[in-house]
């Protein structure tokens, strides 16, 4: 699995600098911080409260930009966790490894 990951992780920084983030310090961060209600792992679709990151990424194909700017300053339902810019692009790194196209 991380050997997979850690090459999902430099095929998405091969994307660009807004994804220079660790794809596996993401990881960590997202069950810490996201896992409650977020399905952060499988393909399964989302609820409208709390989609699943795959769901962000592949169907609602949101840019590593835009998903940086909501975690600096998330909306609706969703808690501020008040992330740092290091663990932000970490959690959009690996998000980015979840991204299918």
């Amino acid at each position: 699995m991380r050997k997979w990951l850690l090459g999902q992780a430099l095929g998405v920084l091969a994307i660009g600098p807004a994804l220079a983030g660790d794809p596996m310090a993401g990881e960590v961060l997202a069950e810490a911080w996201c896992s409650s209600c977020h399905d952060i792992t499988s393909e399964n679709v989302a609820s409208d409260a709390a989609p699943t990151f795959y769901y962000v990424m592949n169907v609602e194909n949101r840019s590593a930009e835009y998903l940086s700017g909501w975690l600096v300053n998330p909306h609706g339902a969703m808690p501020d966790p008040n992330l740092s810019r290091s663990e932000i692009n970490d959690i959009v790194a690996y998000m980015g490894t979840l991204k299918v196209n």
